[in-house]
């Protein structure tokens, strides 16, 4: 045992433990105010992160604000251990948060949205994107494409069905987002990535019975309207034509079992219109602490990334779900990209194994390129009546692959804003019936999903997806050795 390494480990996670935190606190008692001080209280209950039960003692930072009581959820804010007693699970934390009983507290990688303006009008509005890493990614091939990819797509449209819970279709005390029926305010939308690249498929939460008689309620949207967006969508358009493409230039299935694609489940939430214009008011940003969510980028600058975060959700007097508090995980930090999912990174830990194998079993025999120049193993020379026919083979070879690539780059080329908007203007009138309020918080919501087609991420590193295309036809067309 090497004690010096043990007593600094020792140290170092006692000094930790100590340290100012946040953390979730399931209350289970009514609080207990102290006698000489009414804003000073203390709650009783589980930490979400540790299954702990502790004692936390805070303060109202003003009279109003709002004490947790026996089935809330605190989050506790620059909490740290009771010096005067060390040994017990006792907090004392300088601020706190409470998520009532019928408000949704939800962990999630979060991905704020910039706050827009609907055309014509002085009216704003934003959504944040929300995801589960811990979830599970439906994980495809190309050979999965034109069978599995809509179905894929749909099932993660329709999470109201999961009967797998995750951080995006129930909150950390397990209330299910869903269980009030269909929902305006929240959108399911599946993201789906392959080879550095993504794009986005939005469904949506509620649909009228009657557009015309809104008090006749709401409904689900169903799965032939979910279809029929899907099938609509540029991105899945785009990707099933590659696909063709890459089979009808020769493509096996083996080949395109190479191609890995993953379909993400997410969830869009509208951001409440009082919390955006209070926070403009004051010249900040409707999410808290902007700076955790900032990512540099190349050349200079920052957007807005993806980070672990605590979301506020209230039910509004409408009858909408709409963020009212966002506050990011401590610890973490953000990230351009949508986390991968723990069954992507087990796929590719694997695929990173079978190339290892099958580089360390090539390098059993590779030769010297002076053995290679001695090889005599070319095939026999055409007869009179073959070059005809050869030649024509390696036109039928050579012919689909450039016709291939022309329809990979026409595929992913962005265009033009005049394109943009008409695109946007037929996408606007076929979502209207998803979510037709005339309400200004679901105008956005409108808005925000639009895109439809490929996002930002989808027109960066286009050469990843032609040197797959290339490599298939490499590997299909190149002579071996041996």
């Amino acid at each position: 045992m090497d004690i010096n390494k043990l007593f600094q480990e020792k140290i170092k996670t006692e000094q930790k433990a100590t340290q100012p935190r946040s953390f979730l606190v399931k209350v289970d008692r009514e609080p207990v105010f102290s006698p000489s001080n009414p804003n000073v209280f203390k709650a009783i209950g589980t930490r979400t992160d540790t299954d702990e039960r502790v004692v936390v003692i805070t303060m109202k930072s003003a009279s109003g604000q709002y004490v947790p009581k026996a089935g809330d959820v605190m989050r506790v804010d620059k909490a740290s251990r009771d010096p005067a007693q060390p040994d017990k699970p006792i907090f004392r934390a300088q601020y706190f948060h409470t998520y009532e009983a019928n408000d949704f507290c939800l962990n999630a990688v979060m991905q704020p949205q910039e706050v827009r303006t609907t055309p014509g009008t002085r009216m704003v509005g934003a959504v944040v994107h929300a995801y589960d890493p811990k979830s599970s990614a439906t994980l495809l091939t190309g050979a999965d494409v034109q069978s599995q990819l809509t179905a894929s797509i749909l099932q993660h449209l329709k999470q109201w069905e999961n009967t797998e819970k995750s951080a995006i279709t129930h909150d950390v005390k397990g209330k299910a987002l869903w269980e009030a029926g269909p929902t305006r305010g929240l959108a399911p939308f599946a993201l789906v990535r392959f080879a550095s690249q993504s794009f986005k498929v939005f469904g949506g939460g509620a649909m009228f019975v009657d557009p015309n008689d809104k008090s006749k309620g709401e409904r689900f949207p169903s799965d032939a309207e979910l279809v029929d967006r899907i099938e609509k969508t540029k991105g899945v358009i785009t990707l099933k034509s590659v696909i063709k493409d890459l089979i009808s230039g020769g493509a096996s299935a083996a080949d395109l079992k190479k191609v890995d694609i993953a379909v993400v489940p997410g969830l869009g939430i509208n951001v409440g219109l009082d919390q955006i214009t209070k926070t403009q008011k004051l010249g900040k940003e409707y999410y808290a602490v902007p700076q955790a969510y900032a990512v540099a980028k190349e050349g200079g600058g920052t957007f807005t990334g993806h980070r672990e975060t605590i979301i506020h959700a209230k039910l509004t007097r409408t009858g909408k779900v709409a963020v009212v508090d966002t506050s990011p995980t401590p610890g973490g930090k953000a990230s351009a990209k949508v986390p991968f999912f723990a069954n992507e990174l087990a796929q590719m830990e694997e695929r990173k194994s079978l190339a290892a194998g099958l580089q360390g079993g090539q390098g059993a025999t590779q030769m010297t390129r002076a053995q290679a120049l001695q090889m005599n193993d070319f095939p026999d020379e055409p007869t009179a009546s073959q070059p005809a026919q050869a030649q024509e083979q390696r036109q039928q070879q050579s012919q689909p692959q450039g016709a291939q690539q022309h329809v990979v780059q026409q595929s992913y080329e962005q265009p033009s804003q005049s394109q943009a908007n008409q695109s946007n203007g037929a996408s606007q009138e076929d979502y209207s019936s998803f979510d037709s309020d005339d309400d200004f918080a679901n105008d956005m919501f409108v808005m925000e999903q639009l895109g439809q087609g490929l996002d930002e991420e989808s027109f960066n590193d286009l050469d990843s997806l032609l040197q797959q295309a290339e490599q298939i036809s490499a590997q299909r067309s190149s002579p071996r050795m041996g």
